[in-house]
């Protein structure tokens, strides 16, 4: 297993925040409403600024990022991808005592695909950003954080 630390405020490489489309979807079926009251084909599609958490959601969930000319994904995600995904969305949401736990091949597949093609179309230049967020000295191996000497914890 691996741990992440988790900050909740994250910026981009220009040090805002990542806004994102709000994932609620009261919140965008309110704004179409609006727009259709007002008459209006299209609406403005209602964002946030995005927790540690929204933006990991948000980058897994629209895998795969990059398409061809006629904007069709290059590649499907296979179920073990899918599911991966899923798996590593729902630890994000839950992080207790400010780290996410991760199973090693689930991190190794966050990274993977962060620091892939699909990472760079997503984030653009603060690709850099999430990359450190999930490469940083504290991602640990649990064990080493649960060996133990004499009864005292030591890392």
């Amino acid at each position: 297993m691996k741990l992440i630390a988790y900050q909740d405020d994250i910026k981009d490489v220009m040090g805002f925040p990542f806004i994102l489309p709000d994932p609620n979807p009261k919140m965008q079926m309110e704004a179409l409403k609006v727009a259709r009251e007002q008459g209006k084909a299209t609406y403005e599609r209602p964002t946030i600024e995005g927790t540690f958490s929204d933006v990991i959601a948000w980058f897994l969930n629209g895998l795969p990022w990059v398409k061809d000319d006629k904007g069709q994904p290059l590649h499907k995600l296979t179920y073990e991808e899918q599911h991966r995904a899923g798996k590593v969305i729902a630890a994000f949401k839950t992080h207790p005592e400010g780290y996410v736990e991760l199973d090693e091949l689930d991190c190794k597949a966050l990274c993977d695909w962060v620091a892939s093609a699909e990472g760079a179309e997503a984030f653009k230049a603060s690709v850099f950003v999430i990359e450190q967020l999930l490469n940083q000295s504290s991602v640990l191996v649990i064990e080493q954080l649960a060996m133990v000497t004499d009864g005292v914890k030591a890392l």
